[in-house]
């Protein structure tokens, strides 16, 4: 293992002071490289900002097998800046349910709006100018000024923070301040002026396809005979591996509930025409603004065993969205499934209740301000659930189905 230190803000400025052969080898060779290796995305086709933006948005977090059908269908109802800061949130929503950290969604939505409304419609031409709209940091700014308009800007994401810290043997948790410094300071100096934004994503494509976490293709890097973590033999011990706290483990309740329109016909409630309740969850909070079945507040999952009451939890839930079910109305366990977020472990117990009467059978009251109402089975594939509604979903279609594990 290299003795090497942590690489420090004065190291870097002496090492790209004194070595410019480096910085144009370096330059020159992931140019070449990813000019012919780079993958075939629908976002490299254009140098539309909107459309660069939206990716670069989408792809926080989230792997790009994910998001391309989500860009696609993106791209085909909101093309423009205009077009998406005249939908609803609610609209927007729909959209990007399933792809996770809804966040992302909002901000993009209000960032077309601060562009049309108070910008002309005229999205920032630099990272400086890109940075005060809602939900665009250091990382997003630089992609954008460089892909779309050619701006020698940086950028360090996850990706690129690996190749550092393995070409310049950064030890310890990448993270830290200190690191977070050097890594961007490698991104100032290497940005290539002419190219800058072929060069980021030479950066990005290379982390993601050949320098990746755990089993990197080193002997297919174009720039190994540089990298001072191969030149170690363990290049995966660049960066190191941080121990982050485990997700916190929680239960839940969701009710299906579920009746035919006209609250006639035998097998009312799973069959032709039948429609499911869903309510949309607060606009603060996780995964706020999307629609649900209706379901409880967690409990620690230690807590729930197997005499635990959902029925209780289930009421309670019910009458904080002024809904009221029928008496002596049965529940029906629909088997459990587990979600995990980024800092939560979620269990969800799923249960069915069918309305014998009808939608009419629900009493809803008259004060609750969110968004709730009846949804028709086969169109639920396109409204705004979230891939943990979409487990529950599963199961009660699989009951309805006649399906048993």
């Amino acid at each position: 293992m290299s003795q090497k230190t942590s690489v420090t803000l004065d190291d870097l400025e002496e090492l790209f002071a004194i070595d410019q052969d480096t910085t144009a080898a370096l330059r020159e060779t992931l140019l070449e490289w990813f000019e012919a290796n780079q993958r075939s995305l629908p976002w490299r086709e254009t140098s539309d900002p909107y459309a660069i933006w939206v990716s670069e948005i989408m792809l926080q977090q989230t792997q790009v097998a994910t998001v391309k059908s989500y860009y696609e269908r993106w791209m085909e109802l909101f093309p423009d800046v205009d077009t998406l800061a005249q939908a609803s949130i609610e609209e927007v929503l729909d959209v990007w349910a399933g792809l996770g950290y809804y966040r992302r969604a909002k901000f993009l939505h209000r960032g077309a709006r601060e562009v049309v409304d108070n910008l002309d419609g005229q999205i920032p031409d630099s990272a400086k100018g890109l940075k005060k709209l809602p939900g665009i940091g250091p990382y997003t700014a630089g992609a954008i000024a460089s892909i779309a308009y050619g701006e020698a800007a940086p950028l360090v994401d996850g990706n690129v923070e690996r190749v550092f810290a393995r070409l310049f043997a950064i030890e310890g948790d990448p993270k830290t301040t200190a690191n977070q410094k050097s890594f961007w300071k490698i991104a100032e100096t290497l940005v290539d002026p002419t190219s800058p934004g072929d060069f980021n994503q030479s950066l990005m494509e290379l982390g993601a396809t050949v320098c990746t976490p755990k089993k990197p293709t080193c002997l297919l890097c174009p720039v190994r005979e540089r990298c001072q973590g191969f030149a170690t033999g363990e290049p995966t011990q660049f960066p190191a591996t941080v121990k982050r706290s485990k997700p916190k483990k929680v239960s839940v309740a969701s009710l299906v509930i579920c009746a035919d329109a006209a609250g006639e016909g035998e097998g009312e409630g799973e069959g032709e025409g039948a429609q499911v309740f869903l309510v949309r969850r607060p606009e603060e909070g996780l995964l706020a603004g999307l629609l649900e079945f209706p379901t409880t507040e967690h409990v620690p999952r230690k807590s729930v065993t197997e005499a635990f009451d959902w029925r209780a939890r289930i009421d309670a839930a019910l009458k904080s969205i002024e809904v009221s079910l029928p008496e002596d109305s049965a529940l029906t366990p629909l088997g459990v499934a587990t979600h995990t977020f980024s800092h939560i472990k979620m269990e969800l117990h799923a249960f069915l209740l069918i309305l014998e009467g009808g939608v009419d059978a629900l009493v809803l009251g008259d004060d609750f301000a969110r968004e709730r109402g009846w949804y028709a089975v086969d169109s639920l594939s396109d409204a705004a659930l979230s891939s943990a509604q979409r487990k529950v979903e599963a199961l009660f279609l699989k009951h309805a189905a006649g399906e048993t594990d």
